[in-house]
């Protein structure tokens, strides 16, 4: 092992100090460190050299290691037809992510998983930059152990599928990646539980395991979205952004929007923009133009129509006529406050 070699090795958390020639003692701790760690390595990913994943972060528990490339590729990964004798998921962060599988060129979308199973041929192809995801890999036997906790379901074949990420489990990723840097006391039983988590999630995501969400979790995601909305409303904001706030598909989020409160994202979001607007315009607060702005209205036009379609009158006619307010102030609801019941 050359000393360029070492020091990639030892990267992740074992440092020595510069100010001084280290002892014998913290030689040999520092040497068994590196080998315990390249040899853990090993079992996930394969025959790999720490001159190979010199340019990535490892986060490692007892059956699993998250992998992240920084400043470059895992050599070991973009080589030709290469195996792994882990389960191998590979998070994508920017789209960027490919591979050659069976012949084919796989990608992942942003947030997207895709799996490959132990023993199959693949290689990622490298880009531009430097490539952006986290490498989850699990040992095989601690996997299939934990998939007993699923009957009747049948592990796929894993070759290049891909998968929406859930917000859980990103948040599971992070967690695993920040307890093994942090080396805090209790490290080990807390990188063991997102461990056993993670796979969990996985395993769920993989096999089509639904959770039956309860109405108030449910309840809690949307008015999430609903405060995401309440505090953003100078900005145009899309049903996507909506749903991604609440941790929701798009359509799942729709959904349940309409159950919840009603009526469908869209309308809320214009009566929630409209009640602002009026209520900036009773304050006297900025012209006409800077009230459609600060309510969220991409013009002046768009505004006034929907100003007039919803209270009768204009808005400068509201904000000049005291008739026309108080005749127009009876139906201004808070909108949160529908569907939050205990």
């Amino acid at each position: 092992m050359t000393d360029q070699d070492s020091v990639a090795v030892a990267r992740p958390g074992v440092h020595v100090g510069l100010d001084r020639l280290p002892s014998l003692e913290e030689v040999h701790r520092l040497a068994a460190a590196m080998d315990s760690q390249l040899q853990a390595v090993r079992r996930l990913v394969g025959d790999i050299t720490p001159r190979q994943y010199r340019h990535v972060d490892v986060s490692l528990a007892r059956h699993l290691g998250v992998f992240t490339p920084i400043s470059g590729p895992c050599e070991y990964a973009i080589s030709p037809a290469h195996t792994h004798p882990a389960y191998s998921f590979v998070l994508s962060f920017d789209g960027t992510t490919r591979m050659r599988l069976d012949g084919h060129v796989v990608s992942a979308r942003p947030g997207e998983l895709s799996g490959v199973g132990p023993g199959i041929p693949h290689q990622e192809l490298p880009g531009a930059g430097p490539p952006r995801y986290a490498a989850i890999m699990i040992a095989p036997r601690f996997l299939l152990a934990q998939r007993r906790a699923y009957p009747g379901t049948g592990m796929p074949d894993l070759r290049g599928q891909t998968w929406p990420a859930s917000p859980e489990l990103c948040r599971t990723v992070k967690d695993l990646m920040i307890e093994c840097e942090a080396r805090l006391p209790g490290r080990e039983a807390l990188l063991e539980a997102h461990a056993l988590k993670l796979t969990h999630q996985i395993l769920r995501l993989v096999l089509g395991v639904t959770t039956a969400t309860g109405r108030v979790a449910m309840r809690m995601d949307i008015n999430r979205a609903v405060e995401f909305l309440h505090s953003h409303l100078a900005q145009p904001l899309a049903v996507t952004e909506l749903a991604r706030a609440a941790g929701l598909s798009v359509s799942h989020f729709s959904r349940e929007f309409r159950r919840e409160l009603g009526m469908g994202p869209k309308q809320y979001a214009l009566k929630a923009r409209l009640a602002h607007a009026r209520r900036l315009l009773l304050g006297g607060e900025g012209n006409i133009g800077e009230v459609a702005q600060a309510s969220g209205f991409a013009s002046l036009a768009h505004f006034s129509t929907a100003f007039r379609a919803a209270f009768g009158t204009s808005p400068s006619a509201f904000r000049h006529v005291p008739a026309k307010r108080a005749e127009i102030l009876k139906p201004a609801p808070d909108f949160r406050k529908r569907g939050r019941g205990t």
